[in-house]
């Protein structure tokens, strides 16, 4: 069982650790800035919606989905590991870690909306989520979850492509923003841009799904006989 998902399970070991850590100093961050704030002034919007993971995690997601194909791909392979066990592994480890960071970032959520309420402050969203209040668990646990899949990969595909194609490789920029445009720009729109209508909970998961199936399937095809590039001093 041991040998089993070798990089799934360094990663999960290692870097989601590292990943929630990052999250829990954005949050101590935020809290710190609105309780400054509400002693000069009314808090009236979300601060996780406006300043924190729906700002930071999105651009975090598409760097750190660059990272792991541009930088830590040719690391795996020649350590042995081969081009189809890299991209199978690290795939099903994007969609758990997302899974996990959504979980907290929903937890947080509901922690921010009962202070709130304590407070007597007013919790104002961006126009657009798919969910009303911070308690609602699994319509923000599905904005996040989507949306940070969605950005990771994007960002795998373009870190593959310029690995591949150096300069080239930013060529398929614009299939990745097409695949952001499909989604939202901004995590959890009910509006996603090209599609018009709201598209709901199962609009929002299967855009989700046909986005990612689409990028791994891309990522595949730049990874599958990417040659490793020796890096001299």
């Amino acid at each position: 069982m041991s040998s089993r998902w070798p990089i799934l399970r360094y990663f999960l070991a290692t870097h989601l650790l590292f990943l929630s850590f990052c999250f829990g100093l954005v949050v101590v961050v935020i809290a710190a800035v609105v309780g400054v704030y509400a002693i000069f002034g009314t808090v009236d919007l979300s601060a996780l919606d406006t300043f924190g993971p729906g700002w930071f995690w999105r651009w975090a997601a598409l760097g750190y989905g660059a990272y792991l194909y541009f930088t830590l791909l040719p690391t795996f392979l020649v350590h042995g590991r081969t081009r189809g066990e890299y991209v199978r592994e690290v795939s099903a480890y994007q969609v758990v870690a997302t899974a996990v960071l959504a979980a907290l970032t929903a937890l947080a959520y509901v922690g921010e909306a009962l202070i709130y309420r304590a407070a007597g402050w007013s919790e104002t969203f961006q126009p657009g989520r798919l969910f009303e209040s911070g308690t609602e668990f699994g319509l923000v646990f599905v904005t996040y979850w989507t949306g940070m899949l969605v950005w990771t990969l994007a960002g795998s595909l373009l870190g593959a492509a310029v690995y591949r194609f150096h300069g080239g490789g930013l060529l398929l920029v614009p299939v990745a923003v097409v695949l952001l445009l499909l989604n939202g720009l901004n995590f959890g729109r009910a509006e996603p841009l090209w599609i018009g209508p709201e598209v709901g909970v199962w609009g929002t998961l299967g855009l989700a799904a046909v986005s990612s199936a689409v990028a791994v399937t891309l990522i595949w095809s730049l990874a599958r006989n990417v040659s490793v590039r020796l890096r001299t001093a």
